[in-house]
């Protein structure tokens, strides 16, 4: 009976300790200083890891909904600063809607401030960003500021990827394969 137990408990382990976590609701988001737009801002790169809640609704001004999803940490780098894990000021959002504006990527819904290095960071977008220049696409430009002394920053291309969820059967494979190993070594210890 103790080594079923055993055989039961090493099954389990490996089923949720070697399986992959799922990363949903997790956004890659890279740019570089938009130039055509911000002829005098910073030149800089970006490159970001989103995590998020579930994408849920909000009602803005009681009356037009949102769909957004709450930024729940923020890590890669932005001109040179490396960072990881830094949980955003309460309320930051990513936008995929605004009433009946769809956008096609998500887009952060106002402003977003964190702190990189001690310094503090922004991007901020939105539709209802003014951005110079005209026309500008609003679901692809941002501002991004970090506040490190020069003040670097700039509108900035925003270039979003959705990080996949591994398939089911890369979850399904480890699972049948511990249940298996663990039905066999039921049987030769019984």
């Amino acid at each position: 009976m103790l080594a079923k137990v055993a055989v039961t408990l090493v099954a389990v382990f490996f089923l949720f300790f070697i399986a992959q976590p799922a990363l949903a609701d997790t956004f890659e988001v890279t740019g570089s200083a938009n130039t055509a737009i911000c002829p005098y801002c910073s030149i800089f790169s970006y490159d970001l890891i989103i995590t998020t809640g579930p994408l849920g609704t909000l009602l803005v001004g009681g009356i037009l909904p949102e769909n957004v999803y709450t930024i729940t940490s923020i890590s890669g780098q932005i001109a040179g600063y490396s960072f990881s894990s830094v949980v955003p000021a309460p309320f930051s959002l990513l936008m995929t809607s605004h009433g009946s504006i769809v956008y096609d990527d998500p887009i952060p819904d106002g402003t977003i401030s964190f702190v990189v290095d001690g310094y503090i960071a922004l991007i901020r977008g939105g539709g209802d960003t003014i951005i110079p220049g005209d026309p500008v696409d609003y679901s692809h430009t941002v501002g991004i500021f970090i506040n490190d002394g020069d003040s670097t920053g700039a509108w900035c291309t925003w270039n979003v990827a959705r990080v996949p969820e591994p398939p089911t059967i890369v979850l399904l494979g480890p699972g049948c394969l511990c249940l298996a190993a663990a039905t066999l070594l039921r049987r030769l210890l019984s």
